[in-house]
């Protein structure tokens, strides 16, 4: 396989990668992301594992997204009395002028398909922009305006994202290369691949990191792409090294953006 070895730092973070009970840390999984079917379980088959102490900061911030639609003043008007008397769904101008006649509504029937030529239907439609200015105006002039029919409608959720930092001090040699070959890994892990073909030039898909934190307090993760990566080598202002001219402090700041919204009952 592709399995890869483990990078913890602090080195004595954990004794061992198989026993991770009675310790305090983030565990970061990379590997390929498999879903073989749009209805199938999305899943990760990880061939690295980087250990890091909890970040800094663990912000968990869940958001849905609506948008403001407004709908057509005489639109509205006109679904709503003909919804109310002949208890019809109206979906467009053909529907409304079927339930205006089975309502026994002939003349409002008529008024609408005179009216019809100044609408562009009753789904969206609306009023001729000179015709509504003329109705804006006389309104203000008595201190009306017209409703505007605002309704929230909603899109979908969002993809959450997180933004980890960690200030690292190596202690020796081999905690330094450690430091480096973890941030190399990020780096790596978050660029795609070259395919050649005969044809095209093509980039594989990165990999993806399943991040978990060990003791589990509820914060629980997707998968997630890495977007970005800041590496400070002076975070106390001055840089400073060991004698191997390795840096003595490190900042690193990681952005995750998960590849799968969350939906009710997954919690």
């Amino acid at each position: 396989g592709r399995g890869e070895p483990a990078l913890i730092f602090p080195g004595d973070l954990v004794n061992s990668v198989n026993d991770d009970t009675n310790y305090a840390f983030m565990k970061l999984q990379i590997g390929n992301y498999r879903r073989d079917g749009v209805a199938s379980i999305a899943r990760i088959e990880p061939f690295r594992h980087i250990y890091l102490p909890i970040p800094n900061n663990l912000m968990d911030q869940q958001s849905v997204g609506y948008q403001t639609s407004t709908i057509d003043p005489l639109t509205a008007a006109a679904v709503g009395a003909v919804q109310s008397v002949a208890g019809t769904s109206v979906t467009n101008k053909e529907s409304l002028l079927q339930a205006l006649g089975n309502a026994g509504i002939g003349t409002a029937a008529n008024a609408f398909n005179k009216i019809g030529r100044a609408v562009s239907g009753v789904t969206g439609g609306i009023v001729d922009i000179n015709t509504q200015d003329v109705i804006q105006r006389g309104l203000a002039g008595r201190g009306l305006a017209i409703n505007p029919f605002l309704a929230l409608m909603f899109q979908s959720p969002h993809f959450r994202q997180f933004q980890f930092q960690w200030l690292l001090a190596p202690k020796n040699e081999e905690e330094s290369n450690t430091l480096a070959q973890i941030v190399n890994a990020f780096k790596n892990h978050m660029l795609p691949d070259e395919v050649l073909d005969e044809n095209f030039a093509l980039l594989k898909y990165p990999d993806v990191v399943q991040p978990t934190i060990i003791p589990n307090f509820g914060f629980h993760f997707k998968q997630c792409v890495i977007e970005n990566i800041n590496v400070d080598y002076a975070p106390g202002g001055q840089p400073s090294f060991f004698k191997d001219n390795k840096p003595t402090m490190v900042r690193i700041v990681l952005q995750l953006h998960e590849i799968e919204f969350w939906l009710k009952g997954q919690y």
